[in-house]
């Protein structure tokens, strides 16, 4: 079976970072890819199971991406790269662009609601109020499902 190679945009290690369960990621997926661009708008001390690692220029270069920030293209070009990825990101368009390109995605809330499933989050009873404190926003789809039952997993 193909190991899957999960690629972090900023945004969700930010909004993990925030709420202290930046560590649920390890314990999901052991190994957590970004790219030099998505480090730079992390802007913090990275972990050492998350790996940098370089797009190739062909796929920088897709016009599919281009009019995408640069952490959400170079994400999308590493998993252009890469046998079997996961794209965790959250801005819509990217989303929405990364789909277009058959590339399996998952959200924040998709992470979180695996980690709590698996029992990897330290507080579930606080989750939605520590993501709402960081200004993370969430539909009303989002939110129910983030409380609910943690069987529907986006």
């Amino acid at each position: 079976m193909m190991s899957l190679v999960v690629i972090a945009d900023s945004s969700s290690l930010i909004a993990l970072d925030n709420i202290g369960e930046i560590d649920a990621l390890r314990k999901l997926f052991l190994e957590i890819t970004i790219t030099l661009d998505v480090a730079r708008e992390y802007s913090r001390q990275l972990p050492s199971w998350i790996q940098i690692r370089h797009a190739s220029e062909t796929a920088k270069h897709r016009p599919e991406i281009s009019n995408l920030d640069p952490g959400e293209a170079s994400s999308i070009a590493l998993a252009l790269d890469s046998d079997n990825p996961l794209l965790i990101i959250d801005e819509k368009k990217g989303r929405r662009v990364a789909e277009r390109l058959n590339i399996k995605i998952i959200g924040t809330v998709g992470v979180l609601i695996r980690a709590r499933t698996a029992g990897f989050i330290k507080d579930p009873d606080t989750l939605l109020a520590r993501l709402e404190s960081v200004d993370f926003r969430l539909d009303d789809n989002l939110r129910s499902m983030l409380m609910g039952p943690g069987d529907r997993i986006l």
